[in-house]
């Protein structure tokens, strides 16, 4: 154990108060980095990824409904795994509430989809 560093044992001993370090050692070794591999690293440490299943279903949503709702539904949003899909009137959103299972397994079989768990009709 390093004396230069701070820890509860050695500060237990000097009778003083711990405070562990929020900062920690930089992985690059001190080399500098590209711009575009810092962004990267940030946006894995927050767990966003560059997912673009929201864009394939957008772009392929007419192919994953019935043929007679096209054009009365659009995708608004994909977050956590569920589907938001806003409907033109209230019936129109009982009849996708009664096709939801074969809709989701049509969304689910796109490419990159699997993560989508639950439709939720607006």
């Amino acid at each position: 154990m390093p004396l230069h560093e701070d820890n509860s044992t050695l500060n237990a001993f000097r009778g003083i108060d711990y405070k562990p370090s929020l900062s920690r050692k930089r992985g690059t070794g001190g080399a500098p980095m590209h711009m575009g591999g810092i962004g990267e690293k940030f946006l894995a440490k927050l767990g966003a990824k560059n997912d673009d299943s929201k864009q394939v279903v957008f772009d392929l949503w007419d192919n994953c409904i019935p043929s007679k709702f096209t054009g009365k539904c659009f995708p608004q949003n994909l977050r956590l795994g569920v589907l938001y899909v806003s409907a033109a009137n209230p019936a129109i959103k009982q009849e996708l509430l009664f096709a939801e299972r074969a809709i989701l397994k049509k969304v689910q079989a796109l490419k990159g989809c699997q993560k989508i768990k639950k439709i939720r009709f607006l």
